[in-house]
């Protein structure tokens, strides 16, 4: 049997449904029994993976409780997302890149964006996004998993500062906030502020640094270090 040797603290990048990939890496982690993972942080989708592994470690799940709540939470988003409108065409396919840069639907609510914005946020509108993570994540789980220092990050709209929200104080309203892309949805509000993305300018790797948790940080990065060609437009960034 191995032993904990290590303490490790996770920076989380964000990145829309490409957060998968951070799935598989915090599933690989999580089989290590020679590292003891202590602190996630991140924005986005960042910090929605971290506010999972929360969910899945509390009240004695530990790592096997995590590796079950992200495997259910993906799997279910790849089901939403198999009914929804925005799907590679078959010219985005031959192109490769895995992107939706020839899909019509996509191009429309770029264009919609860009011309109108989103609607600001209303007792009466619908965020398809909030529904779902009402629905698979269990918020008072994580508040309670003390075992792990977890930090989500988000953007305010009035000042363009980052504002850091910990576990304990982690809800669906705090999350939506840090998953908020300007062009798709409103701005999100917390104790009378508006929010967006967290991945815009906060940093979730301070709290990391400054609480010196675990003797090692690991940043689980999305973007590509380097691309091949330089991009021409959003659909192709």
């Amino acid at each position: 049997m191995s032993t904990i040797t290590k303490k490790i603290s996770l920076g989380l990048q964000g990145g829309g449904t490409y957060g998968a990939f951070t799935w598989g890496v915090l599933d690989r982690l999580l089989q290590e029994e020679g590292l003891d993972i202590t602190a996630l942080s991140g924005a986005s989708a960042g910090a929605i993976n971290a506010a999972v592994v929360a969910d899945g470690w509390a009240h004695g799940g530990g790592r096997e409780g995590a590796r079950a709540a992200l495997d259910r939470f993906w799997r279910a988003l790849g089901l939403t997302a198999a009914f929804s409108p925005l799907q590679r065409t078959p010219m985005d396919h031959l192109a490769g890149g895995f992107t939706l840069s020839h899909s019509p639907f996509y191009q429309m609510l770029e264009m919609a964006g860009a011309l109108a914005g989103p609607v600001r946020e209303s007792p009466l509108t619908v965020n398809p996004l909030r529904n779902f993570l009402i629905a698979n994540i269990d918020f008072e789980r994580v508040r309670a998993c003390e075992e792990l220092a977890v930090f989500v990050n988000a953007t305010n709209l009035n000042t363009g500062t980052g504002k850091l929200w910990a576990r304990a104080d982690l809800d669906v309203q705090r999350l939506m906030a840090s998953c908020c892309l300007p062009t798709v949805f409103a701005s999100v509000e917390v104790d009378g502020e508006l929010y967006w993305d967290g991945s815009f300018t906060a940093n979730p790797l301070a709290p990391l640094v400054a609480s010196n948790h675990g003797q090692d940080l690991l940043v689980v990065q999305i973007n590509p270090l380097a691309r091949s060609e330089t991009p021409r437009s959003m659909p192709f960034s």
